[in-house]
């Protein structure tokens, strides 16, 4: 393997025309053919297109083309260079070697036209069903039908959603699909505490009208006490999903930037894997992974709130709503959050997880 370590103590080398890194002949007469060719091929590039190590401004260590101008580190261009940037990773069966090179596009091609099995950008365009069905809705519709045998019919009524909202999901990062068939989900539950109550939600009213605290019309949807939640966005720590939920939902009552007390020993966030069929998307098993921050919120108490209110979401300037939360206080269970038994157990921190 062409490891950043060895690349980089090459590079001073690379001007005699030496390259410590390629492959021996012998080691490419023990591989498949076409695998002795892709690897041939790639020893064909100069050093020069090796990945070096960068450090950005902010310390970051990142890789890039060596010879070219580092690019900007800054949001959703941090993320596009990921993508564009030309490393590739040769794989074949898992009881052979793996190659790992810097390869441009020509060399890509190569690898298609030899028909070397590969991932990432080098996939041929050939992706796993679970990742084409997010293409559009109806390679959606095809792969929740086939793969995870879920009836079609009954979404969209009642309490149910469409097919675009979950593909809508999917793109927007809050969940994804698994090859087992599976949609999973990492979600942020939140426990705020006020003295020997927590908050709970009891239901959810989709289409309702609140104003002056009076909420009417609407979808009764039972939540039977459960914690806010929140769906984590691509790359947020417990801390942040937790802390964007209890913006969201209970803006009403803390505003958008709330101060939160955590509760958490150590930053320790217990958390651990559950699974279900969801009641959103009629047929579909769901892999829920749970983290669990502990609180309590500066306004958000008995004395300010009541047992029992309400909070609007996406809502109008008539009052009319997408949703309505229907929150209650509710005597707290003893002792700190524990992993339930039969879960399966999540390393996890407020600001880290596996």
């Amino acid at each position: 393997m062409c490891s950043v370590a060895s690349l980089a103590a090459s590079k001073s080398r690379a001007a005699e025309g030496v390259w410590s890194e390629r492959c021996s002949v012998m080691t490419l007469l023990r591989t498949p053919s076409a695998l002795a060719i892709a690897a041939a091929l790639l020893a064909q590039a100069s050093p020069a297109s090796c990945f070096a190590p960068a450090t950005g401004a902010a310390g970051v260590v990142r890789h890039q083309m060596a010879g070219h101008a580092p690019s900007r580190l800054h949001g959703a261009a941090t993320r596009a260079s990921l993508y564009t940037t030309p490393t590739c990773s040769l794989s074949v069966e898992p009881d052979l070697r793996t190659l790992v090179r810097s390869a441009g596009h020509s060399s890509a091609l190569w690898f298609r036209e030899i028909g070397v099995k590969t991932t990432g950008f080098l996939r041929a365009g050939k992706l796993p069903a679970h990742e084409q069905a997010m293409q559009t809705k109806q390679d959606l519709a095809h792969w929740l039908e086939i793969h995870a045998e879920c009836d079609l019919s009954l979404w969209g009524t009642g309490k149910a959603k469409h097919p675009e909202h979950l593909l809508t999901e999917l793109r927007g990062g809050e969940s994804f699909l698994r090859a087992d068939g599976k949609r999973a989900v990492k979600v942020a539950k939140v426990r705020v505490f006020d003295g020997d109550f927590e908050l709970v939600e009891v239901s959810q009213i989709l289409g309702a009208k609140l104003e002056g605290g009076v909420v009417s019309g609407g979808v009764l949807k039972e939540r039977f006490g459960r914690h806010l939640a929140e769906k984590f966005k691509p790359g947020e720590t417990p801390l942040e999903a937790c802390g964007r939920g209890i913006a969201e939902e209970l803006e009403q009552m803390v505003g958008r930037n709330p101060s939160i007390h955590v509760l958490n020993e150590n930053g320790r966030v217990a958390a651990w894997e559950e699974q279900e069929i969801s009641t959103s998307y009629p047929g579909l098993a769901c892999v829920y992974q749970l983290y669990f921050l502990e609180c309590e919120v500066e306004g958000l108490n008995r004395a300010a709130t009541g047992m029992t209110f309400f909070t609007g979401e996406d809502c109008q300037l008539d009052g009319h709503c997408d949703k309505v939360h229907v929150w209650e206080w509710r005597q707290r269970d003893s002792g700190p959050t524990v992993v339930p038994d039969g879960c399966r157990p999540i390393d996890a921190t407020l600001w880290s997880m596996d």
